[in-house]
């Protein structure tokens, strides 16, 4: 898989389409999506960001380098503190894969350990990645998988990892292998932390 991350970072075990399906706008994509046709079928045409895209984005980064930084390390102490030293991070693709990357990077700084990194796809409406599944669980012990994502929005992808138990049929199974953590509710902490702090 072709990709601007490191294989030092995250190992995608995602299949490359390039060539395979034709990228579209977003209002041709919308039509398609009105007439019955799922999103997960469909790629966005990528652009190339504007100058006062990046300046935005900039402008982010310095506002929020610092209360992310503090979030992300508190997420990486939390998920030692609970889980350990013998873990694999599985970021959700898209959203999950930087904040993979910061954990791991931070948990490699702070703690001496190189802890493996996946990425998987995960779809509304169509579920987890089996393939990629199938992959970490002959490599990986249920209880290691440790999902991350970067939000949990209104809760349709954390729908998907509850279907887990299909793969031996018990729910029992789910509990032991689905650990997900998000970014969210660390910012969220570390936000209000700071407003408290300022009363």
């Amino acid at each position: 898989m072709r990709s601007s991350y490191s294989d030092e970072d995250v190992i995608l075990l995602l299949k490359d389409i390039t060539g395979m399906v034709q990228p579209q706008p977003t209002e041709e994509r919308e039509k398609l999506i009105q007439a019955g046709k799922h999103y997960s079928e469909m790629l966005p045409v990528e652009y190339v960001p504007t100058e006062k895209y990046m300046q935005v984005y900039r402008e982010a980064l310095k506002n929020y380098a610092k209360p992310v930084a503090l979030a992300v390390g508190r997420l990486a102490d939390k998920i030692i503190e609970k889980k350990g030293q013998d873990i694999v991070l599985v970021s959700l693709a898209r959203a999950g894969i930087p904040i993979g990357i910061l954990v791991k990077r931070y948990i490699a700084k702070k703690y001496q350990v190189n802890v493996p990194h996946y990425s998987i796809s995960i779809i509304r409406g169509r579920g987890i990645d089996d393939n990629a599944m199938k992959y970490l669980l002959s490599r990986y012990e249920p209880g290691q998988l440790l999902f991350v994502d970067g939000w949990i929005g209104k809760g349709a992808i954390l729908n998907e990892l509850k279907k887990f138990s299909f793969y031996d049929g018990s729910f029992s199974f789910f509990g032991r292998i689905l650990h997900l953590f998000l970014l969210s509710f660390m910012i969220r902490s570390v936000f209000c932390r700071r407003v408290e702090n300022r009363a």
